[in-house]
């Protein structure tokens, strides 16, 4: 199920979600899942790969287990995720910080699962993340 989260960004949900807005974040909670996205204006002036190398250096842990950086096809767009397991209220769980990032607006999202082999969700969950051209932006 497809959501708008603004009028130029949607992501597709595998399924029911709980939302709510906390602070003007968006969360997303199903059983064992919860999904937090913000979506951020830098100036239309600074490229992408810019706005990707200050997050970078503000990253907290630059150890993930895992990441992974690509690009779209027609080079405006650039992702960068890492994935962490981390402490939660009932034992570990798995954390992947989302960065979607075009000239002008990004989306940074944390998609925390209960369960290590959630990775693909995490994965496909973040990758759905599309930018609308024809919304007037």
């Amino acid at each position: 199920m497809r959501k708008r989260l603004t009028d130029e960004w949607s992501i597709e949900l595998d399924g029911e979600y709980l939302s709510r807005l906390i602070d003007n974040n968006l969360q997303f909670v199903a059983p064992g899942r919860t999904i937090w996205i913000a979506v951020w204006k830098p100036s239309a002036d600074q490229a992408p790969e810019a706005t990707l190398e200050g997050i970078k250096r503000e990253l907290p842990n630059p150890n993930p287990d895992g990441r992974v950086e690509e690009w779209s096809d027609d080079r405006l767009e650039v992702r960068y995720a890492p994935w962490y397991p981390e402490p939660g209220n009932q034992g570990v769980q798995y954390s992947l910080y989302g960065y979607t990032i075009r000239r002008g607006s990004y989306v940074q999202t944390a998609l925390i699962s209960d369960s290590p082999k959630d990775t693909d969700w995490a994965l496909t969950t973040w990758r759905s993340l599309a930018y609308d051209f024809d919304s007037g932006a």
